[in-house]
C-alpha cells in the first residue's frame, strides 16, 4: 500500500496546469505508470531536442543529463524514489 504521495500529485498537477513540471524516477516502467498518471511526456518518446520543450516531463534520473539545466526551470520537481535514487548512484551515506 503507497502513501498517497502520487495521488497528491496528481490533484497539484490538476490545480496547476500552467507550472512547468518535472517528474524523475529510477525505473522506466514505473516512470511510464507515473507519467499516463501524472499527465506527463515521457521523455523517450520525444526527441532530444523536444526534451527542454515539454511542459511536464517524466524522465529518468540516468537520463537527466539529456536536459540542459542550466537553462531550465521547474516550478515542481517531484523525485519518485528519492532515496533509492540516490542510492543508485554510489552515495555511501544514505540507507534504504
Amino acid at each position: 500500500m503507497g502513501t498517497g504521495k502520487t495521488e497528491l500529485m496528481r490533484k497539484w498537477r490538476l490545480e496547476h496546469p500552467n507550472v512547468k513540471f518535472l517528474n524523475n524516477g529510477h525505473r522506466v516502467n514505473l516512470l511510464k505508470n507515473l507519467s499516463e498518471r501524472l499527465q506527463t511526456e515521457m521523455y523517450s518518446s520525444l526527441n532530444y531536442g523536444d526534451l527542454a520543450k515539454a511542459k511536464a516531463l517524466s524522465i529518468t534520473i540516468d537520463s537527466l543529463h539529456k536536459l540542459n539545466t542550466e537553462a531550465l526551470e521547474y516550478g515542481c520537481v517531484f523525485i519518485d524514489g528519492a532515496i533509492r535514487c540516490l542510492g543508485n548512484h554510489g552515495n555511501q551515506s544514505v540507507h534504504t
